[in-house]
């Protein structure tokens, strides 16, 4: 899977994966008009903000197939170090195999080292359970809640965000089973010093190396659980050097 720019021939394609109303306002609140999309809604809808520069919508591709949409834009003109996902959508026969991970992987990275964005929000409703899951799985934790009306109802709708510093990002990036690969990694002080630069102080490289650890542990089979323990508390004796 990659991401490649948005194209005036995808609307028709991805507005047709929406349907029902309740997937409609769930996918895109009221933003994008009602239900049934006639198909050209997203040119529509991203016509005059593409100009603009504030909006930058993706489309995620598997081959010559269109899997998946979303689009990166900046909440605050000033602020380009933030920015908000929204619009996030997975062709139905790519779901429930991990592919919205993947896909979202993708835009974070591409956020992350293209935009030099910092920090990384969007928002989900509460009665999109599933959607929710995956934001997580991908290092988005809530922040705040707020109440929007739609359908003749309240909607409790989630704001989440992400720091693209957070050790969670980086880790994922790094899918390893093989303890003396992982092994590689935890003890190359390169990597560690190239977080650390990006870093505040020692204490947030000290909540990296946490976090790290954690993710090691989840990559790796409990037979390595003391290993890794060990590997970590060798390396950190080496911590004031690399800081």
């Amino acid at each position: 899977m990659e991401l490649r720019n948005y194209r005036p021939e995808d609307s028709r394609i991805i507005c047709g994966w929406i349907k029902d109303e309740k997937s409609l306002y769930q996918w895109s609140a009221d933003r994008i008009g009602k239900f049934p999309l006639e198909g050209n809604e997203l040119n529509e809808n991203y016509k005059d903000v593409i100009v603009s520069g504030n909006l930058i919508p993706l489309t995620a591709v598997e081959g010559d197939k269109i899997a998946g949409h979303l689009f990166i834009r900046y909440p605050d003109e000033k602020n380009r170090t933030e920015v908000r996902f929204g619009f996030v959508i997975l062709s139905p026969e790519l779901r429930g195999k991990g592919n919205g991970k993947k896909m979202l992987s993708l835009a974070v990275e591409y956020a992350r080292s293209k935009l030099n964005a910092k920090r990384i929000t969007l928002g989900v409703f509460e009665n999109n359970p599933k959607a929710r899951r995956c934001y997580e799985s991908v290092g988005f934790k809530p922040f705040a809640k707020r109440t929007v009306n739609l359908m003749n109802e309240e909607w409790s709708c989630i704001d989440m965000e992400m720091n693209t510093n957070s050790c969670g990002n980086v880790q994922r990036l790094y899918h390893y089973t093989d303890f003396n690969a992982m092994r590689g990694i935890i003890t190359n002080g390169e990597i560690w010093l190239w977080n650390l630069r990006r870093m505040n102080d020692s204490q947030e490289m000290m909540y990296f190396i946490n976090e790290l650890k954690i993710a090691v542990k989840k990559q790796l089979s409990a037979q390595y659980e003391d290993k890794v323990e060990e590997l970590f508390a060798e390396n950190l004796k080496d911590f004031d050097k690399l800081s």
